[in-house]
Parts: structure tokens; C-alpha cells; sequence
């Protein structure tokens, strides 16, 4: 059985800018963005929103000409909402240093508008990251860099961000606390170039050993960036322990799970074994100690690309075998589907879930819809013309 990557995100509470400081924040943000322009622009705090819009924002002109007021619910959608009049009514764009950076040449006076500009949110949360970027290509940021990336998300409209930066800090502490030494911690952390390997299982002890300055380092640069994105409205979800642990830890603790196959670098913990608990209890204690609640906390499961270690011993190893077969026979069906050699009367095809036939190479699903339906499972359904999701950041 092989397990893919599976990402537990875990909501303990929204955490957000003091209410009463946004419009102070949105404020920086513009004299960060804009110098001595910004005194055009002022910002208030919305009290709700329209219905099903949990988060919204409101463009007009200013009592005075070439001011202009913004309202908000947060900091945040002041932010994004300034970078829409910006945008739109200016001709600025912002953008990544290395595809042109912002383009922010001002009007003499800042143009009136003709009707306010309303922005309603239609979801909760606009998500940026991947758990490998701040790893390949931020471990060398520096503050400065970090403070001109956070303004763009807020620009953009993104409230929720990983905040991983520092993170090997707050996984020292714990082992440290708990009998294991720097040299032994050398072997499992990977120097800062292959972080997320060592972070996410793949590998241990490449490319370091991981200084103890640049440790201490991160860590303070993540306080930050956590700080910054609280006063912005930005959500900053922090790394949970997941179950990889370094190798020491087997004799450290006997009588734990903790299965290290052959040539791994770093073993995996049982998540139903009492340690787990423990050690999750500490990293989460440590980071609210370290960064503060953020309310958001991040964890991988199991994905070395080979069978979980704790698969063939467990009570659920049946569960799991039976699932992998199944998904198997799904794949082979979607397949011969495609290939039109599925047809309402292939018994294996019919009494599967996806009920389907082949139409002129156009994978549509049966006429009786009251058999359950498989893997998409919305009727009518054309499975050989794929569509693209359209969304919109931060709108």
C-alpha cells in the first residue's frame, strides 16, 4: 500500500488585527507603498457586511479633492481595496521583484471617482503558499524582503499564509527538553537549502550541518513575520508536529512506536502512540510561547513514497489494503472508459459506483440516476472535456 501526502490543516481559532488598529495598519501599509502620498488616503472600520459576504470593503471620494476614503472590514480588504483603486483608477500594478516589481507612478492629484467602488468577498479565507516555497526560495529572505511580500499578499487580498520560517528553532527546543543534543539533531535537521525534506520526511542530515546562528535567526525573523501579518489581518498558520522524529528517539524512548526503515535518516512516530501526544502538546505550547496564537497549525502526514511502516502490524491494515484495491479498480475502469470500452451492460463497469458509459469517446455518466455515481458524482457530467474552476483572489 502506498500513502500519498495528506495535509491536516487545523482551525483553533480566527485569528486577526485588533479591530481598532486596522485602519492604523492600513494606514502603514500605504506609507510603505506610496511615501508622502499616502496623506490622500484615510481608512475606517466597516461594523458588517452584506449577507454572504463575510468580509467586504467600500471605495470613495474624500471630503476634499483628490482624498479618498476607505472602508473595510479588516485591514487587510482596506489593503487589497486600496490596490483596487490603485489598479484600476491609476494604472499601478504590484508584482514580484523578479517579474518587474511594482509599477507605482502616481497622478499629480489622485483621480475622483465616479461612483463608489464596493468589494464584497464572497469566501472567508484567500490561502497563499506551499509548504516546499518558504523552504526553495525564501530560507535567504531577509526582513526587508519579507515586509515587501506581506504588504503584496495584503494588496492582493491573501489573509491566510504559512509561517514557517524559524520553525527548526521551536523543534530544538523540544528535543533539547526532552535528552536529545545539537550533535544528534546535525544528523535530522537539513542545512538550509533542503529544508523541506527534512521537514517533510524525504531526507535527514543533507547539505548541513544547519548552524545554530542561522537557526536562531529564522526564529526571530518568523516573529516578525507573524507580528506583521496579525496587524494586517493575515492569518499565519504555523507547523504542527506530524510524526517524524530523529533516530535517537528510538532509544531514547524504548517503549514507544516509532518505526525507522532501512536507511531512513528519521523515524515516524505512531500517531495513536501516548508520545505523539506529548510531543504534539509541546511544539504546539512552544509555538504559542514563541509566535503567540495564530489559530491555524499545519501538519503532513506519511509520504516517503513507500508502504507506512505501521501498515502491516496494525488493526486497520485490512481497511487500508481493501481501499488501495479499490481505488486501483476505479483507475482502471476511468481507463477503459476513456478508452470507450465501457459500456452499460460490462457488468464490472455497472455495478461500480460510477455507473457510466462511453459515448463517442465522451466519458458521460448513466441515464439512471439513482444509482450512486463515483468519483465526480454530479449528473450529466462530461468527464472528457476538463473545466477550469474560476475564482478570483482576494474579490
Amino acid at each position: 500500500m502506498r500513502l500519498l501526502a495528506a495535509l491536516v490543516l487545523v482551525v483553533v481559532a480566527s485569528a486577526s488585527s485588533n479591530a481598532t488598529d486596522a485602519p492604523a495598519a492600513a494606514a502603514l501599509l500605504t506609507k510603505r507603498l506610496l511615501g508622502s502620498r499616502a496623506s490622500s488616503f484615510s481608512f475606517t472600520l466597516m461594523d458588517h457586511c452584506p449577507a454572504k459576504s463575510p468580509r467586504c470593503a467600500r471605495v470613495e471620494n474624500g471630503p476634499t479633492s483628490g482624498t479618498i476614503v476607505i472602508s473595510g472590514s479588516s485591514a487587510v480588504e482596506m489593503a487589497f481595496a486600496l490596490g483596487q483603486y490603485l489598479k484600476k483608477n491609476c494604472l499601478m500594478s504590484f508584482a514580484w521583484a523578479k517579474t518587474g516589481g511594482h509599477q507605482l507612478k502616481a497622478p499629480e492629484v489622485w483621480p475622483a471617482l465616479t461612483k463608489p467602488m464596493i468589494l464584497n468577498k464572497a469566501v472567508q479565507y484567500t490561502y497563499y503558499e506551499n509548504v516546499v516555497t518558504v523552504s526553495y526560495s525564501q530560507w535567504n529572505w531577509d526582513w526587508d524582503r519579507w515586509s515587501r511580500e506581506i504588504d503584496w499578499m495584503a494588496l492582493t487580498g491573501v489573509n491566510l499564509c504559512l509561517a514557517f520560517t524559524g520553525q527548526e528553532e521551536i523543534y530544538r527546543k523540544v528535543y533539547t527538553g526532552l535528552g536529545l543534543n545539537d550533535t544528534q539533531l546535525q544528523h535530522f535537521f537539513d542545512g538550509p537549502a533542503f529544508l523541506a525534506w527534512s521537514r517533510g520526511q524525504g531526507m535527514s542530515g543533507v547539505g548541513g550541518p544547519l548552524p545554530r546562528k542561522f537557526m536562531a535567526e529564522q526564529w526571530a525573523l518568523n516573529k516578525k513575520i507573524v507580528s506583521r501579518q496579525k496587524e494586517l489581518g493575515i492569518g499565519s498558520i504555523l507547523p504542527q508536529f506530524q510524526g517524524n522524529v530523529p533516530v535517537p528517539m528510538v532509544k531514547l524512548f524504548p517503549g514507544a512506536n516509532i518505526s525507522v526503515q532501512s536507511g531512513a535518516s528519521s523515524g515516524w512516530l505512531d500517531g495513536l502512540d501516548p508520545l505523539f501526544e506529548r510531543m504534539s502538546d509541546l511544539v504546539l505550547t512552544t509555538l504559542i510561547e514563541d509566535f503567540g496564537m495564530t489559530g491555524f497549525y499545519e501538519a503532513d502526514g506519511f509520504f516517503n513514497h513507500d508502504t507506512g511502516p505501521w501498515s502491516k502490524d496494525s488493526p486497520l491494515a485490512s481497511v487500508f489494503e481493501r481501499r488501495e484495491e479499490e481505488a486501483a479498480a476505479e483507475k482502471e475502469e476511468l481507463q477503459r472508459c476513456g478508452a470507450g470500452e465501457c459500456h452499460a451492460s460490462d457488468h464490472n463497469c455497472a455495478s461500480s459506483r460510477s455507473a457510466s458509459v462511453c459515448e463517442g469517446g465522451a466519458r458521460v455518466l448513466a441515464h439512471d440516476q439513482t444509482r450512486p455515481q463515483c468519483g465526480v458524482g454530479v449528473p450529466g457530467v462530461d468527464l472528457a472535456r476538463p473545466r477550469l474552476r474560476q475564482g478570483r483572489i482576494g474579490s
